[in-house]
This record gives C-alpha cells, sequence and structure tokens, in this order.
C-alpha cells in the first residue's frame, strides 16, 4: 500500500498539543514512531522538506551557508503562522524531525512576518516555540524563517571534514548537500547552497521546444530554437518536445523532481514539468502511482505526441 507524503503530514500535525505553560510543543517522541511507521528515509534528507516548505508557502528564496560551526537555512519571505498550520508547517515539522536524527544536532529557529513572530526549538525530544515581539535580526519588516542546526560533538565534525580534505574528497561529500542538488535543481524558488545557485536558467540541447502553460522557472537551449506557445487546459506546466540524445520526463512537484516514464514515447522526448498535483510517498523520493499520475501520463503523451507530430 503506498502511503502519500500528505498523509503524513496530517498525522504530524495531529501529534501536537499545547502544555501548561502556554508555550506549544510537538511531541517528537510519538512523532518519531509515526516517521518510523511511514518509513521516512536518512537525516540527510532533511532538506528536501525544506525546499517543499518554501515553495507551497511561496518563499523568495532558500539559502543554506556555514556559519560558525553551524548549517544556518534561511527561507526568506516566508513567515509561518505556527498555530494555523497549513502543508509549509508540515513540511517544516517534517524537516526539523528529521534533521533531529542527526546525532547531537541542536536545532534551533525563528520566523517573523514583519510584526511579530515565534521562536522554536528541539529539546528533549519535542519542538517547542514561543512568542517573539522584537526582530530577530536585522531588517524586521522582513518576511523570514530561519533555522541553525548545530553539531553537538564540533570537533568530531571538524576532524571528519578535515579528513575528507586530506584525502581529496572536499565538501562535495557532504550527503544532505548532495541530496539538495540532486532533487532540487528546478525549484521555482530560487535555491542557494554555499553561494552557488543550484536552479539558476537551465540550458539543454533542443531539437523541438513547446513551452506549456508558462512555466515557473526560465529554460533557454543552448542553440537558436523557436519556442513553441502552449496554451492546454492541464493543471501543469512546462516544457516538451524532443532533445539530442533525449532526456526523458522530469516531473517536478513542491519544487523536488521525479523521473517519469511515459510508455510509448519516442527516445528523444524530454519534457520539464511542474505539477502540484502529483502525490509523493513520504521518502518524497517516489510519485504515488494514483487515479491522478495515470491522468498526468496520458495528458502529457497526448500533447507530447501533437507536438512531435507537428
Amino acid at each position: 500500500m503506498e502511503t502519500s507524503a500528505d498523509d503524513y503530514l496530517g498525522a504530524l500535525q495531529g501529534e501536537a498539543e499545547i502544555d501548561s505553560t502556554g508555550v506549544f510543543t510537538i511531541d517528537l517522541e510519538r512523532a518519531g514512531a509515526t516517521l518510523q511507521r511511514f518509513q521516512l528515509p536518512s537525516a540527510y534528507h532533511y532538506g528536501l522538506p525544506l525546499v517543499a516548505c518554501a515553495v507551497v508557502g511561496g518563499a523568495e528564496g532558500l539559502s543554506i551557508f556555514p556559519a560558525r560551526h553551524s548549517r544556518v537555512i534561511d527561507i526568506s519571505g516566508l513567515a509561518l503562522d505556527f498555530e494555523g498550520g497549513g502543508a509549509a508547517l508540515g513540511y517544516l515539522q517534517l524537516a526539523l524531525a528529521t534533521a533531529a536524527r542527526l546525532a547531537g544536532t541542536e536545532v534551533l529557529g525563528e520566523s517573523w512576518d514583519g510584526r511579530a513572530g515565534s521562536e522554536f526549538r528541539m529539546w528533549r525530544g519535542k519542538l517547542l516555540y514561543s512568542p517573539l515581539e522584537q526582530p530577530p535580526w536585522d531588517g524586521g519588516l522582513h518576511q523570514r524563517t530561519r533555522l541553525i542546526l548545530t553539531p553537538g560533538h564540533v570537533w568530531e565534525s571538524r576532524l571528519a571534514g578535515a579528513a575528507r580534505w586530506l584525502v581529496g574528497v572536499g565538501p562535495a561529500s557532504d550527503p544532505a548537500a548532495e541530496i539538495l542538488k540532486a532533487y532540487s535543481r528546478y525549484s521555482p524558488v530560487p535555491i542557494r547552497l554555499d553561494s552557488c545557485e543550484l536552479n539558476v536558467v537551465r540550458q539543454g540541447h533542443w531539437k523541438l521546444l513547446g513551452v506549456l502553460n508558462r512555466p515557473p522557472l526560465q529554460l533557454r537551449p543552448l542553440t537558436a530554437l523557436r519556442q513553441i506557445a502552449l496554451e492546454r487546459e492541464v493543471p501543469f506546466a512546462g516544457y516538451l518536445g524532443q532533445g539530442v540524445g533525449g532526456g526523458g520526463v522530469l516531473a517536478i512537484v513542491d519544487g523536488l523532481l521525479y523521473p517519469l516514464e511515459l510508455p510509448g514515447a519516442h527516445p528523444e522526448v524530454r519534457a520539464i514539468v511542474w505539477h502540484s498535483g502529483l502525490q509523493r510517498d513520504l521518502s518524497l523520493l517516489k510519485l504515488v502511482e494514483n487515479d491522478e499520475l495515470q491522468r498526468f501520463r496520458q495528458q502529457l503523451g497526448q500533447i507530447v505526441g501533437e507536438i512531435c507530430s507537428g
């Protein structure tokens, strides 16, 4: 039986309670059982729900950078409503619960909407938050959510980094960074990792290019090629046509990419399509096979067929 991320987000938010001190908490001991039940992947996948949080929350950008011995994640243009819930908050909770599985890691954060906000932290297996009346950073009129991840054993972390450098592996061996780079390069929200932007204007070798329903990320073909504008009554947008060497289909859901088979398609068919209505399992790495996915394949196949035969 396939389980969608939506099912988990609902279950995780159901773990919430308000304690006697008036500080809102999420019981991560019970949430941890929920994580195991839904088979969440490794702790290094915490960046994927953060990308989804930024996309569904309408953020302006997401930046991840080092600060002393910590990792800072800034989601600009997004303030979270801890009492109102919503998909963005659910994804944040999923990210924090995942990051907390990194042994000894301390997770702190603040969210500010320009007038008020909340600070939150992990403590004894719980996520606590309390109100903020003053902006936690300069430029308090700007909406922002910030997380700070600090490893509990700083010297062990520094020794591990030095060992990677000595053997010539370098920072590319950071599994969290590699996962983020692999799955978020077509996010419609700009993402910067250690000052490098992951999803700059994309390029590609196309022999035929159709632009469907104004995609959220600009794509520039390497060769001078006319782009055919396509308007269709479908719940998705993207680039599709034929590419040198093929390339297959990439479905982008909440900023994360998913390779997808398109049965019967020509080997040179290439498509990059944004569709917010497709469900994923809790790993956020696999699309759930359901009626919506079947309908998407059929509609996309028909449009690709029209372009390639025209």
